[in-house]
């Protein structure tokens, strides 16, 4: 029987292993290997995925299952699978309406930020990155609009995870293409305009984003508001 035979590390990720904004240390990566080589197991947990959690954690001896969404998924690391994934339920109504109410306030509280720093403080923000007057101006044509997608699209990306949340991922991606496809259709529609449709340029651009949110939108709270959903 080896030293660590028997005994588990499982070890948090942002923070924890990997200072912010920086990487595995090499005494880290020495003092794991130390440990898995004397019998014991490794493996982490966090909030991250399994894509955003591979860059900096490939080269690692992960030895057993990792916790990944924060509890919400069992994956073995060496086999590249999903071993079991724990989503919320819709019978789950108390949990469900206060992660959807918490993210909800989060990401409107975001947007209206800048969504009055895009208001009051539009020139000057775009001025800073740029000098040339008519680019600014332009670029005022598109801000004055798309501005309030940023309020849609908080939603919307709060509702989408919703659905991703409860088990219902084909109802976020197949509301997912349906923007693309209206975005790309709008753009073109409404920049080059189209029989009785006046031809609108980069205000066009801008109207046809929020409008293609705002489809999306109508059709996740639709979803949300179903029998049973």
């Amino acid at each position: 029987m080896k030293k660590y035979t028997g005994k588990l590390i499982i070890s948090d990720l942002d923070g924890t292993l990997i200072p912010r904004g920086g990487k595995i240390s090499g005494e880290n990566r020495k003092a794991i290997q130390k440990f898995v080589d004397g019998g014991g197991l490794f493996s982490i947990a966090t909030g991250r995925t399994p894509e955003a959690a591979a860059g900096y954690v490939e080269g690692l001896p992960i030895t057993a299952p990792c916790i990944f969404f924060n509890g919400a998924m069992l994956y073995d690391w060496q086999e590249k699978k999903v071993l079991k994934t724990l989503p919320l339920t819709a019978g789950d109504e108390k949990n469900l309406k206060r992660c959807t109410g918490l993210g909800l306030c989060l990401v409107l509280s975001n947007a209206l930020f800048w969504f009055l720093a895009a208001t009051f403080f539009g020139r000057a923000i775009l001025t800073f990155y740029m000098k040339d007057a008519g680019v600014v101006a332009d670029g005022l044509l598109y801000l004055n609009i798309s501005r309030f997608t940023l309020l849609i699209s908080g939603c919307t990306f709060i509702l989408s995870n919703m659905f991703r949340s409860t088990g219902q991922p084909k109802i976020a991606l197949r509301i997912s293409i349906l923007t693309t496809l209206c975005n790309v259709s709008l753009n073109y529609l409404l920049i080059f305009g189209f029989a009785f449709i006046p031809a609108l340029g980069i205000q066009g651009a801008a109207l046809a984003t929020l409008l293609a949110q705002l489809i999306a939108l109508c059709v996740l709270l639709t979803y949300a508001i179903r029998p049973k959903q």
